[in-house]
């Protein structure tokens, strides 16, 4: 269960879900990290189980299935793509309010600097189980 959705597409729905502007730099900070998160194109994501930036199945969101993906053990499965982007942004607004507040800085260094600063990101990728 995985979909293939626009990379600017799906992130201008993260940004709106966790009420964050639209700008131009917060969409490439956004697309940045997306890509950092999952397989893509140059235009193109695949959100794997839906999951955009693979929140763990030990994450407390609602509407996750416990199970195993294709990205791995842990990782939460969702039914569609919006209920992956509801369940990450209520993820985001419950346990990174660092990077929420980067975002609604609306120019995306601050996110980059906040997501960089997290215990989101371990290693590059991942880290938030």
């Amino acid at each position: 269960m995985s979909a293939v959705v626009p990379t600017q597409t799906l992130a201008a729905q993260l940004l709106a879900a966790i009420g964050a502007p639209t700008t131009a730099p917060n969409i490439a900070a956004m697309t940045a990290w997306l890509n950092s998160e999952s397989t893509h194109t140059t235009s193109t994501i695949t959100a794997m189980g839906n999951n955009p930036l693979n929140i763990s199945t030990g994450a407390d969101v609602s509407g996750k299935v416990i199970g195993t993906t294709a990205v791995g053990p842990g990782i939460a499965q969702y039914a569609s793509v919006a209920q992956g982007v509801q369940s990450t942004a209520m993820y985001l607004q419950r346990y990174q309010p660092g990077i929420i507040a980067g975002f609604k800085a609306g120019n995306g260094t601050a996110a980059v600097t906040a997501i960089t600063a997290s215990n989101y990101v371990t290693g590059g990728k991942g880290g938030n189980q």
